[in-house]
């Protein structure tokens, strides 16, 4: 099984991204923006004595508890395109999709 996982947005406008999910040639619909909300370690910035300081935080759902409920469309998509919904797929996804996952306020392109 081929997957490809990409998120458009980039600096300056992380924020202004699209997810593009294509298993197997075929391109996932309906996802749009949706906040994966995969665990990891994400960058978020705020204003100290006018200065931007940027800090990680960790954050997001572990797989154990994301395959349950992935909080977005993606299994409406993948049931819609075909898929049988497994716990391999979407164990597949998960670590994509987490390489890919951003959160807002985490770039700093706003500043």
């Amino acid at each position: 099984m081929q997957i490809s996982v990409e998120w458009t947005g980039s600096y300056p406008t992380l924020c202004f991204g699209r997810w593009n999910i294509v298993i197997d040639g075929i391109k996932l619909t309906g996802l749009g923006n949706d906040d994966f909300s995969t665990y990891g370690t994400y960058q978020s910035w705020h204003f100290e004595d006018w200065s931007e300081v940027f800090e990680d935080n960790e954050e997001g759902l572990h797989f154990d508890v994301w395959k349950i409920n992935p909080k977005n469309k993606l299994l409406e998509s993948l049931e819609r395109h075909g898929f049988e919904v497994s716990g391999e797929l979407l164990f597949l996804l998960y670590g994509e999709i987490q390489a890919c996952d951003w959160r807002s306020n985490s770039c700093g392109g706003c500043i």
